[in-house]
């Protein structure tokens, strides 16, 4: 007995983009049906079952899919690492995307770059050449006209595999994420410092501990590492605890009570008369837990941050 002639079945069926963690572009999905009428049989000519046999496959347009890296002639080029974020509204972030995605395709850029409606947050390597006319290109848009970077070689040409640039939740990983955080709110954030500024603020740090040191003008300073704990081992400003966490996402300086963390440094201080002084590695961060701080009750002028550079 022959079995039957297999029957193909094409649908096409639109995805929502929120129903997948996948980032897709705007192709739908198109999904394939292969039913096949397939007969078993336990011995010749003794019919036990007849059964369909259905598969599914599907196929997508991925963003950076099929990037070429190839094309790329970085022979004898000085290779660099570019890290820099904002803080800015974003209407659409997916025609933001689109955008940078076109100016990109012909520099040899790897890295995350990362951007949603509150900002843009990017790490990635380069030669000199591409990686610096990314960030000229980025500043004739007058939301990023004066934008910071931070410019480090690169040890063995590009120090990331390929290049991931899509919309993401949340710009840098904090428990519960960061989107309902008021961050395109300039008060809210914590005052940059200039280093003498940040130098002449230490001098009110004494003990070497972090805790609250009276100054000639009656205010205290706590000085928070809000960077991951191998960081502190590497290097810190004396005054500095080390963060009682490995990630940043569970920091909580200031969200616990004293039963729950005794050691906290901002446990029972005058949030009116205390200067909170912190540092991270690219400044993100500062921005993020300032905000966090600000929420809960720290005065905005008790609130600065300068970062390492």
């Amino acid at each position: 007995m022959r079995a039957s002639p297999a029957l193909s079945v094409s649908l096409t069926i639109p995805l929502p983009l929120a129903s997948t963690r996948t980032r897709f572009s705007s192709e739908p999905l198109r999904f394939k049906q292969h039913v096949s009428n397939t007969h078993f049989f336990s011995r010749p000519v003794r019919l036990l079952s007849k059964q369909p046999i259905v598969r599914w496959s599907f196929s997508c347009q991925c963003r950076n899919r099929g990037r070429n890296y190839s094309k790329f002639d970085d022979e004898g080029e000085d290779f660099i690492v570019v890290n820099f974020y904002r803080f800015v509204s974003i209407q659409d972030p997916a025609a933001e995307i689109a955008k940078h995605l076109s100016f990109l395709q012909d520099l040899n850029i790897r890295g995350r770059i990362y951007l949603n409606e509150q900002g843009i947050n990017a790490q990635y390597s380069g030669p000199s050449k591409d990686a610096l006319a990314y960030v000229e290109w980025l500043k004739e848009d007058e939301r990023f006209s004066d934008i910071l970077i931070q410019v480090s070689p690169a040890i063995g040409r590009h120090a990331f595999p390929k290049l991931k640039l899509q919309n993401k939740p949340s710009l840098v990983q904090y428990e519960g994420g960061i989107s309902h955080l008021p961050l395109l709110d300039p008060p809210m954030r914590a005052k940059p410092l200039e280093p003498s500024e940040w130098k002449e603020k230490l001098k009110d740090i004494t003990d070497g501990d972090g805790e609250a040191s009276p100054s000639d003008s009656g205010r205290s300073c706590i000085l928070l590492d809000v960077r991951n704990g191998y960081e502190w081992d590497v290097g810190h400003f004396r005054g500095a605890r080390r963060p009682e966490v490995d990630c940043f996402r569970n920091t909580s300086f200031g969200l616990s009570d004293e039963k729950e963390a005794p050691s906290d440094p901002l446990i029972n201080v005058d949030k009116e008369k205390t200067d909170i002084l912190m540092y991270c590695t690219g400044g993100i961060r500062c921005d993020v837990y300032s905000t966090v701080l600000s929420q809960n009750l720290f005065s905005d002028s008790g609130v600065s941050r300068t970062c390492i550079h």
